[in-house]
């Protein structure tokens, strides 16, 4: 029987409920809830991944597939997690709503034969950097926006003129501090992967896990976003 995946519409209510909840308490159980349904299809990672290589699987399944592939294994979120609230929207909805939106398109006897595989070869995929500069780009043309928005809505008219020196700065720190994210995002991986003594498979191009015992199954499926 295929593995039942929650919606992102049976999340809407939970929310609801989490927001109007007097009870402190309540309300983190239900955040708790909610946290676990989105962990659930983030765990399904790898076995999206096994499906988008059976031939059968259309255009249409596979590029949202591999839409959901990418951001679930960039290693940044589009929203960062220390902005309140909105940092923890895409773990909770946009993630978890294009891993539901892929498996729901895939075909039910080629998800199943894809989370068999997974199961019993486990895999630790490679941050997607691609996806990454692609939110960095995100990043700084917002950065520029909002600095020409600010210069023409609130600044003197000589800002309003030289509204781009604000920008080429912001743009500046903006892509120092996403070299640096990347340099340490690097070598904690570097790190890592030392200690736990991974090899890179030259022809899967993806960390052949050494760990095979069914506990650790869940961390062999890489969380992507536990770098930021």
């Amino acid at each position: 029987m295929r593995q039942q995946y929650p919606s992102v519409i049976t999340l809407i209510p939970a929310v609801v409920r989490c927001m109007q909840a007097p009870d402190d308490q309540q309300s983190q159980g239900l955040l708790s809830w909610l946290k676990h349904a989105a962990k659930r299809l983030k765990r399904n990672v790898l076995a999206v991944y096994y499906a988008t290589q059976d031939p059968t699987v259309g255009w249409a399944p596979r590029c949202i597939a591999g839409l959901a592939l990418a951001y679930a294994l960039s290693p940044l979120d589009l929203i960062p997690d220390f902005i309140p609230v909105l940092g923890i929207l895409d773990d909770l909805v946009l993630l978890p709503g294009m891993l539901w939106l892929a498996i729901k398109l895939i075909p039910e006897d080629v998800m199943l034969r894809a989370q068999t595989r997974a199961d019993e070869e486990p895999l630790r995929l490679q941050n997607n950097w691609v996806a990454a500069c692609c939110i960095f780009v995100m990043w700084d043309a917002s950065a520029a926006g909002l600095s020409y928005l600010v210069c023409k809505k609130l600044g003197t008219p000589w800002w309003q003129v030289h509204w781009w020196i604000v920008a080429v700065t912001a743009v500046t720190v903006m892509i120092l501090a996403e070299v640096a994210f990347v340099v340490h995002t690097l070598v904690a991986e570097q790190k890592t992967a030392l200690q736990r003594g991974e090899q890179t498979s030259p022809e899967s191009g993806v960390h052949a896990a050494l760990l095979s015992t069914p506990d650790d199954g869940d961390q062999l499926q890489h969380d992507a976003h536990a770098n930021v």
